[in-house]
């Protein structure tokens, strides 16, 4: 069985997509927690948007660099779970050019200023009122960024 990954990339022809099936948006998630993983792939397809559930940070990085189908427009990352070199790979995609919204999730819901400015986050949500912070976020966001 090929990867969920594979699926969302290749259509049933072997044909690139270039876009999420529907036509929805596509946000990618980066949550080794298993029920916070479940929180946010609900809340985003909630919210009429594809999930992408990365099963590494490398998944993450492939789904944002330049050229990558489905292009992913949003970014989610558990912060708790996210290491020094994932964070240094972060960076290294915003300097790429991607330019969605970022939104971090950790315990606190709060980073120093200077992550939250180098890594341009558009939001840090707490942990344990993620579902109902998610879900007003995304109503905030203008269509056109998400």
């Amino acid at each position: 069985m090929p990867s969920e990954r594979l699926l969302k990339i290749l259509d049933p022809l072997g044909h690139v997509r270039d876009s999420a099936p529907g036509g929805k948006r596509t946000a990618v998630v980066w949550a080794p927690n298993v029920a916070l993983a479940t929180v946010l792939r609900n809340r985003l397809i909630a919210a009429d948007m594809h999930p992408l559930m990365a099963t590494s940070f490398r998944h993450v990085a492939s789904s944002l660099m330049p050229g990558a189908r489905p292009q992913a427009e949003l970014v989610i990352l558990d912060l708790d779970a996210t290491s020094d070199a994932d964070l240094a790979t972060l960076a290294s995609i915003r300097w790429t050019g991607f330019t969605g919204p970022i939104i971090g999730v950790n315990g606190a819901g709060q980073v120093a200023p200077a992550m939250r400015a180098l890594y341009q986050l558009e939001a840090v949500l707490p942990r344990r009122k993620v579902s109902t912070a998610l879900h007003d976020l995304l109503g905030r966001l203008p269509p056109q960024r998400v």
